[in-house]
């Protein structure tokens, strides 16, 4: 028992040094958008906080694995947006439409790796072991809370920031280099 606390203390360091090494990386790339993604990863990670505490889920390490895969994932998210989003701007789109084609360009990458992610922790439910099981049950609610933060909340947050400043340098180093 007292390697297994340990391990999974060791775990959770591990995951809020990440964390904020994302959020700082973030910001320190993205400007403005990555504080949009920060509130949105924040928000993906009450959500799914929320869920597996509704679920009365113990958090194992394996769970601990689940959450940095899929907030990996939620970022990766994030990131295929702002590139399509700067890939439109650059094509001389205004920063509105740039946003919205981003984002619709990006949708179907998106969506793709999360559906096989998914099934691969389907699969992993139905014929892992019992550990493996809290794995792929963190894996899933991660997943879906990450593509709701995602495809919703941040775009929401996204929409808002660009109505409220037309300054592309606010938008990170590529829509600086694109414009």
């Amino acid at each position: 028992p007292y390697l297994g606390k340990s391990s999974i203390e060791a775990s959770v360091r591990a995951f809020w040094l990440g964390a904020l090494l994302i959020v700082i990386f973030m910001v320190a790339l993205y400007r403005a958008m990555g504080i949009v993604a920060d509130i949105a990863l924040i928000y993906y990670f009450l959500l799914t906080i929320g869920v597996l505490i509704s679920l009365d889920a113990a958090l194992t390490i394996y769970g601990v694995a689940g959450l940095v895969l899929s907030l990996g994932m939620a970022v990766d998210a994030n990131v295929l947006i702002f590139s399509r989003f700067w890939d439109e701007f650059a094509r001389g789109k205004t920063l509105l439409q740039a946003m919205e084609d981003g984002h619709k360009n990006a949708l179907s990458a998106i969506i793709d790796s999360n559906i096989t992610t998914v099934i691969a922790a389907a699969v992993l439910y139905f014929f892992g072991s019992p550990t493996l099981k809290g794995f792929a049950t963190t894996l899933s609610i991660g997943i879906g809370a990450s593509m709701f933060s995602v495809l919703f909340f941040a775009r929401t947050l996204l929409e808002a920031l660009v109505r409220l400043t037309k300054n592309p340098a606010h938008y990170g180093i590529k829509l600086k280099e694109a414009g």
